[in-house]
C-alpha cells in the first residue's frame, strides 16, 4: 500500500503540468495549481515519512536536524523579517523553498526492490512525457493551444520561449512539464536513467530512446543543456569504459566537430541557429548573457544588504523583482547565509553518498550524474526551483541515499 501510494504521488508530481493542460483545455479555473495542490494534500504524509525515518534510522540522525534546521530558519525568517506576512508569502516560502525538500524522505522509505519498480516507473513517465513534446513538435500548427503553450501560463506567454531566425519560428516544446528550459533539465535526468539502462542490459530500444531525448534537448535551444547532455555522455562513457578510452573519444569527437560544424553550417537552420547562439552572432543569446549578468549583480548587493536571512518575504516584488537564473544564487538570495549553508551540508552529504553508489556495479553512474549537471544546470539556470521539479530532484535524492545506505549494510532486501 504505501509503495503504490508513493509511486501515486510521484506520477502526480510529474504530470502535474499535463494536469494543468487538461484543465485549460475543458474550460476549468483551477483555484490551485496541480502541483501546489499535491504538495498541500502530502504535507501530512511527508511528515509522517519524516517521522519514520528518524525512528528506524533510515537517514542519519545529522542529515535529520540539517532539514529541521532549515525548516526552522525559514519559519523564524518569515515571523519576524517578513514585509509582507500573508497568506501569499507564507505559501510561497514553504511551497517553494521548505516542502519540497521533505519529498527526500518518500525516497529513503523504500526497499532496494520498491526502488528498482519506481525507477522503472519513472522512466515509462518519462517517455510519456517525451512523447507528448514530440507530438508538440511535430504538430503544433494544428493542435489547440491548450496542448502546445506552457501548462501554467497563456499563449501571449509563450511567444518569449519562441525563436526566430531568417523568418523561420522555432518552436520550442515543453512536454506539457514547464516552460523549455526546465523541460530541458527534465530530459537531461531521463536521458541519465536511459544511459543508465543502455549500460545495464545493453539492448537497442535504450540507444534509440538515447537518440530522440539528445534531439529533442537539442530542440530546446538551450545552451546549458546541450552542454550538460555532452557531460552526461562523457560519464557514463567513463563509468562503461573507463578513463582512457573516454579522454581518447572524447577528443576525437571534438575533432569530428571542428571539422563537421563549418561544413553543416548554414545547411540546416536549426544547427546553423545553435551554432549562433553559442557564439553569440545570435542577438537574443547575446542579450540573454548580458541580461544574466545584470540579474547576477543586482542579485549580489541584495545578498550583501540581506546577508543573515536573505531578503524579506514581500519586498523586492512587481517592477523591482530580482530574478536570476542561478538555482544557487536564487537559494542564498530568499535563505540567506544560515539556512543555505544547512542546505549546502545536506547536499554535500547526499552527494557524497550518492557518489559512493556509483562505485556500485548495479547503480554506477545514474544518480551522481543527476547531481553532477544539477550542480552545472543551477549555476546557469533556476530549472531545479521550479516546484514540480524541486519535489521530484528531492525524490531522487532520497532513491539514491536510501540505496546507498541500503548498499552499506548489505540488507538489499530489508
Amino acid at each position: 500500500m504505501k509503495f503504490k501510494l508513493i509511486n501515486f504521488i510521484i506520477l502526480l508530481v510529474m504530470m502535474n503540468g499535463v494536469i494543468s493542460a487538461l484543465s485549460k483545455c475543458s474550460g476549468i479555473t483551477l483555484p490551485v495549481s496541480p502541483i501546489s495542490f499535491i504538495i498541500i494534500l502530502s504535507i501530512p504524509y511527508i511528515i509522517y515519512l519524516f517521522l519514520l525515518a528518524v525512528q528506524k534510522k533510515y537517514v542519519k540522525d545529522y542529515i535529520n536536524i540539517l532539514f529541521f534546521v532549515v525548516f526552522f530558519i525559514m519559519t523564524f525568517k518569515l515571523m519576524f523579517f517578513a514585509m509582507d506576512l500573508s497568506f501569499s508569502s507564507i505559501t510561497f516560502t514553504y511551497l517553494y523553498y521548505v516542502f519540497p525538500l521533505f519529498y527526500f524522505y518518500i525516497g529513503t522509505s523504500l526497499s532496494k526492490v520498491e526502488i528498482d519498480k519506481t525507477i522503472k516507473n519513472i522512466f515509462y513517465a518519462g517517455l510519456v512525457l517525451l512523447s507528448i513534446s514530440f507530438v508538440q513538435y511535430l504538430f503544433f500548427e494544428s493542435l489547440p493551444s491548450c496542448l502546445t503553450d506552457l501548462p501554467f501560463l497563456s499563449s501571449v506567454d509563450q511567444d518569449k520561449y519562441m525563436r526566430e531566425y531568417l523568418d523561420i519560428v522555432f518552436y520550442r516544446p515543453n512536454g506539457l512539464v514547464s516552460n523549455p528550459i526546465t523541460f530541458g533539465y527534465f530530459l537531461l535526468i531521463l536521458l541519465a536513467i536511459t544511459l543508465y539502462y543502455f549500460n545495464k542490459y545493453n539492448k537497442m530500444k535504450y540507444l534509440l530512446i538515447v537518440f530522440a531525448i539528445s534531439f529533442m534537448i537539442f530542440s530546446l535551444l538551450s545552451r546549458t543543456n546541450i552542454l550538460n547532455m555532452i557531460m552526461l555522455f562523457s560519464l557514463f562513457a567513463y563509468y562503461r569504459f573507463g578513463l582512457s578510452i573516454t579522454i581518447i573519444s572524447s577528443m576525437l569527437t571534438i575533432l569530428i566537430l571542428l571539422i563537421a560544424i563549418p561544413i553543416l553550417y548554414e545547411m540546416n537552420p536549426l544547427v546553423t541557429f545553435v551554432i549562433d547562439r553559442f557564439t553569440e552572432k545570435d542577438t537574443y543569446a547575446a542579450a540573454s548573457t548580458q541580461e544574466h549578468l545584470d540579474d547576477f549583480k543586482a542579485a549580489i548587493d541584495s545578498i550583501t544588504n540581506n546577508f543573515l536571512f536573505g531578503i524579506p518575504e514581500g519586498v523586492y516584488v512587481g517592477e523591482d523583482q530580482i530574478i536570476t537564473d542561478g538555482a544557487w544564487l536564487s537559494l542564498v538570495l530568499h535563505f540567506g547565509i544560515f539556512a543555505f549553508v544547512a542546505y549546502i551540508l545536506i547536499w554535500m552529504l547526499l552527494a557524497f553518498s550518492s557518489y559512493l553508489l556509483s562505485k556500485e556495479g548495479e547503480y554506477k553512474g545514474l544518480f551522481f550524474s543527476i547531481f553532477f549537471i544539477t550542480i552545472i544546470e543551477n549555476f546557469f539556470n533556476s530549472a531545479m526551483l521550479d516546484k514540480g521539479m524541486h519535489v521530484f530532484i528531492w525524490i531522487l535524492f532520497g532513491l539514491a541515499y536510501r540505496l546507498s545506505q541500503i548498499s552499506l549494510k548489505g540488507k538489499y532486501h530489508e
